[in-house]
C-alpha cells in the first residue's frame, strides 16, 4: 500500500506540474489586440474596397462611397457566425456586426496582421484577403 500512495502522489505532482505549465505557456503568448487593427486598409485584390478601423468601429468603403459602418470584436471563442471554428493559443477572429442590421454579422478568422498587412479568412470559405496598411 506504501508503494502505491508514494506512485499516486507523484502522478498527482507531474499531473499538476503538466497542468500549471501548459497554463503559463498560454498565458505568454501573445493575443491579437483591438489595436494593431486600428488604421486604413485598402484591399490588395480590390483597390475599391477600403477598411478604415478605429478603437470601436470598422467603416467599410467601396468606390470612395461609406457602404457599411459596423462594430467589431476580436476573440478567440468558438462557434463564429454560428459555425464551429478550432480555437487554441494560436488563433483569432475578427467579428464585424452591421450598426443597421445588428442580424447581419460576418467573421473572419485573423491569419495576421503587421505593421504593413492584415490577412483575413472568411469563416465560411477558404478565401484569403489581403489589405495593405494605408
Amino acid at each position: 500500500m506504501h508503494k502505491k500512495s508514494r506512485l499516486l502522489k507523484c502522478g498527482i505532482i507531474i499531473a499538476m506540474l503538466i497542468c500549471s505549465h501548459i497554463n503559463l505557456s498560454a498565458n505568454e503568448l501573445p493575443k491579437i489586440q483591438n489595436s494593431s487593427i486600428v488604421g486604413t486598409w485598402l484591399s490588395e485584390s480590390d483597390s475599391k474596397w477600403k477598411l478604415v478601423f478605429t478603437t470601436t468601429k470598422c467603416y467599410q468603403y467601396y468606390g470612395g462611397t461609406l457602404v457599411e459602418t459596423n462594430s467589431y470584436l476580436i476573440s478567440n471563442t468558438s462557434p463564429q457566425c454560428g459555425k464551429v471554428v478550432p480555437v487554441d493559443n494560436y488563433t483569432s477572429y475578427l467579428k464585424l456586426i452591421d450598426d443597421q442590421s445588428s442580424t447581419n454579422v460576418t467573421c473572419y478568422e485573423i491569419n495576421g496582421i503587421t505593421s504593413q498587412n492584415l490577412s483575413l479568412r472568411p469563416v465560411n470559405n477558404g478565401k484569403i484577403l489581403i489589405f495593405v496598411r494605408q
